[in-house]
C-alpha cells in the first residue's frame, strides 16, 4: 500500500504541476484557477469507473456547474464586459486616444491621454453616453457578481456531499 500511496502522490504532483506554476499570490485569479483545477480532478473522478457511489454522474453534473460558473466569472471582462464594450462602439464609434504632452509641474515631459469615442462630440452625447456606459456596465458586473455569488454559494451547500 505504500507503494501505491507513493506513486499516487508523485502522479498527482505531476498532475497539479501546471497550475501552480502559473500561481501568483497578487490576485483572485490564481486563486479561482487552483478552485477549478481541484473542482475538475474531483468532478474526473466521479466521472471513472473509480467512483462508487450511486450518484457519481449526478454529482459530477453538480461540480461542472460550479466549475462553469466560476469559468465564467473569473474573467468578468472578457464575459461581461467586453459585450458592452463592441455594443457601444457600434453605437458611439471606436474609441480614440489621444496624446498630449504635460507641461505643468512634476509632470512635465510626462503625457496626458484622451479616451474618446469619435461619435461623441457634444455635452449632451457625452451625458447620454455616459448615462448609457455606465449604466450598462453596472449592470454587467452586478451580474457577474450574482453570477459568482450563485457558484459560491451551490460549492457551499454541496462541497460536504462530494466525496466517495
Amino acid at each position: 500500500m505504500a507503494r501505491f500511496n507513493f506513486f499516487y502522490r508523485v502522479r498527482n504532483l505531476i498532475r497539479w504541476l501546471p497550475t501552480i506554476w502559473k500561481d501568483s499570490h497578487h490576485d483572485f485569479y490564481y486563486i479561482n484557477q487552483i478552485l477549478i483545477k481541484k473542482l475538475e480532478f474531483t468532478r474526473d473522478f466521479f466521472l471513472s469507473d473509480d467512483a462508487v457511489t450511486e450518484s457519481s454522474k449526478e454529482t459530477a453534473k453538480e461540480i461542472d456547474e460550479v466549475i462553469q460558473k466560476l469559468k465564467k466569472t473569473g474573467d468578468c471582462y472578457e464575459n461581461y464586459e467586453s459585450p458592452v464594450h463592441r455594443d457601444i462602439e457600434k453605437k458611439w464609434g471606436e474609441v480614440v486616444c489621444s496624446f498630449y504632452k504635460n507641461s505643468k509641474g512634476n509632470y512635465e515631459g510626462l503625457f496626458d491621454i484622451h479616451i474618446h469615442n469619435r461619435l461623441v462630440n457634444t455635452d449632451e452625447d457625452r451625458r447620454k453616453f455616459n448615462q448609457e456606459f455606465y449604466g450598462k456596465l453596472k449592470e454587467v458586473n452586478d451580474q457577474c457578481l450574482k453570477d459568482r455569488i450563485e457558484a459560491y454559494t451551490l460549492l457551499a451547500k454541496r462541497i460536504e456531499y462530494w466525496w466517495d
